[in-house]
């Protein structure tokens, strides 16, 4: 069995809990929801920082603390995972083509 890569554990954790939360996620309650899955706290700040990189994700800080949230590229790319897991074409009327 492959081990899951740390931004696919992100973006599932995006994907199935936090794609309608409009608040930022402080990076600490991340990490805790990310460390039974086997990433270290070290492994979370470093895919956090390069997934805001990368434009699926937006960092921000309040004082001492980072909080991040989905960037719309990533929110994008959630929503039509979602749209299609959830609202399948095949469970629409046929088109005839």
């Amino acid at each position: 069995m492959a081990v899951p890569r740390a931004q696919d554990l992100v973006f599932t954790l995006y994907g199935e809990y936090l794609l309608h939360r409009e608040e930022p996620v402080w990076v600490g309650s991340l990490i805790s929801l990310l460390q039974p899955l086997g990433l270290s706290e070290g492994a979370v700040r470093t895919v956090l920082s390069r997934m805001a990189r990368k434009g699926w994700l937006a960092g921000q800080r309040m004082g001492r603390n980072s909080f991040y949230t989905l960037a719309p590229k990533g929110r994008r790319l959630l929503q039509e995972g979602e749209d299609r897991i959830f609202h399948p074409s095949w469970d629409e009327a046929w088109d005839g083509s």
